[in-house]
């Protein structure tokens, strides 16, 4: 069955792209209503009849990305004509004193008894497709842009955080430094003086002396100072870490928690263990503190374990009891809220080290603390003394 010529002509005139055919020199045969349309816009349009230019000048055709002539060679159409399909989305048309952008494909339409070659080209207008695509980059670009900004936050506040916890740790030194020798010293000398003091009856001046029951209970309440400031200036920063590294404080701290708790608690380093970075000794000496202060106020254990390692990779630190356990997730939303602030400020010194932990408590197997810290950061900060 033929179709009649008019009535293809109307079909292509109803279709909603512009429909070109063109001969072996780009130059257009046929036009369908749209492809009217394109050509009676373009700026710079010279009064050549259309069948005599081809017809990347009749459009004034440009690359979308750069404004550019569209490379010749290229166009969908030359390639058609050279017996390829093709199709691309990156032309740009000036039209009025707006750029719109197409889809162009073109098919080859072959030639008869060695005739002159056709294509055809059909123009998908796809400009609202670019708008969006334009704004997505841009929307893109706002987003990494945001992403970026977030994690210089994340850096500064890391940053921060580290260094206020320094700054921490420099006045917890001070204080305890200023308690044992100032404030250690006067009550040492306070106890020597009333030593001194006469028993009992007149001194040589014939003043009252002290009684030997009120002596007694002077010199006790000053022994029971000077214990408490030493306490004090242990618990504020333990001069043993600072002077002999962190397995000698870790057994000093466990052996004082024993005795003073009556509890089981015994401290094991598993291999040799030199002296670190300073932040590393005080995280894990600051996480063991924290995890035996929870064992014996709240726990029920009649025993625990610290256990100490170091391999190539960093420091393990394993702390165990046998207590009756606790929901690790509700502790750490009772902290989030506002309680304790315990087991947060745990993982805390842990991340800031690049390092990570896991706890894991139950009423079978007590609570189980693992943490390990990297010897050396992403950062770059943590070296170990002598490297």
């Amino acid at each position: 069955m033929r179709i009649d010529p008019k009535t293809w002509l109307k079909s292509m005139d109803a279709l909603p792209v512009a429909v070109f055919v063109v001969d072996d020199s780009i130059r257009p045969v046929y036009l369908n209503h749209e492809a009217r349309a394109l050509v009676s816009k373009p700026a710079g349009n010279s009064g050549k009849p259309l069948n005599e230019r081809d017809l990347l000048h009749l459009l004034n055709i440009k690359t979308a990305d750069s404004n550019q002539p569209y490379p010749r060679e290229q166009f969908p159409v030359l390639r058609a004509l050279r017996g390829e399909k093709a199709s691309v989305d990156d032309i740009a048309l000036k039209l009025g004193r707006k750029t719109r952008f197409f889809q162009v494909s073109a098919t080859p339409i072959p030639a008869e008894n060695d005739g002159p070659r056709f294509a055809v080209a059909t123009f998908m207008e796809i400009s609202a497709r670019k708008k969006m695509e334009t704004q997505l980059k841009w929307r893109n670009l706002e987003l990494q842009s945001l992403i970026d900004q977030v994690s210089a936050g994340k850096q500064e506040l890391r940053a921060l955080s580290k260094r206020l916890l320094r700054v921490q740790e420099e006045e917890r030194r001070h204080i305890s430094r200023e308690l044992h020798d100032e404030i250690g010293q006067a009550l040492t000398v306070l106890k020597i003086k009333l030593q001194t003091l006469p028993p009992s009856g007149d001194d040589a001046h014939g003043e009252q002396a002290v009684s030997p029951k009120n002596m007694r209970e002077i010199l006790a309440s000053v022994d029971h100072t000077l214990g408490q400031v030493r306490n004090l200036s242990m618990d504020l920063r333990p001069s043993v870490l600072d002077d002999l590294g962190l397995p000698a404080a870790l057994r000093w701290y466990v052996d004082r928690q024993a005795r003073d708790s009556s509890m089981d608690i015994r401290f094991q380093s598993l291999s040799s263990i030199d002296r670190m970075a300073p932040e590393i000794e005080t995280a894990c000496f600051r996480l063991v503190q924290e995890a035996l202060t929870n064992t014996i106020r709240h726990s029920l254990a009649t025993k625990a374990r610290v256990l100490l390692e170091r391999d190539p990779d960093g420091i393990h630190l394993r702390i165990l009891d046998d207590g009756s356990g606790f929901d690790v997730n509700r502790a750490h939303e009772k902290a989030r809220a506002g309680g304790s602030s315990g087991l947060l400020g745990m993982r805390e010194r842990v991340r800031l080290l690049e390092g990570r932990i896991d706890m894991k408590s139950d009423s079978e197997n007590g609570t189980r603390i693992i943490a390990f810290f990297p010897l050396s950061s992403p950062d770059g900060d943590l070296k170990e003394e002598g490297s």
